[in-house]
């Protein structure tokens, strides 16, 4: 399995299983393809000002959303630019969370949030 697939599964995995349940499967996973030594590691690592840089940037992609009445807001993340992520209001057209993005729909991410 490479690791879109298990991008795949996480997704579906967010809204079916708890977030510890989550951790754990996802821990084991490493474990097995990498080692329990970098599991450790990875557990290790501080995520606080990883999570509250995501809580500014929803909080204003939720305020612009708002202001301009946006159906949604999708968060993209980037694998091959060291995981750099954006929040984007969609302004018009609309996507739900367990539909798949597709370019062809008629969406406009107009807003480029933190």
């Amino acid at each position: 399995m490479d690791i879109f697939q298990y991008l795949e599964e996480v997704q579906e995995d967010a809204f079916s299983l708890a977030v510890e349940q989550i951790e754990a499967k996802y821990y084991d996973i490493c474990c097995m393809l990498a080692s329990t030594e970098y599991a450790e590691r990875i557990k290790a690592i501080d995520l606080e000002s990883y999570k509250e840089s995501i809580r500014v940037g929803l909080d204003a992609a939720v305020e612009m959303a708002t202001n301009e009445e946006a159906k949604a807001i999708y968060f993209e993340y980037d694998l091959d630019n060291e995981w750099n992520s954006q929040f984007y209001p969609a302004l018009t057209g609309s996507k739900t969370p367990t539909s798949k993005f597709s370019e062809s729909k008629e969406v406009t991410w107009e807003v480029n949030c933190p």
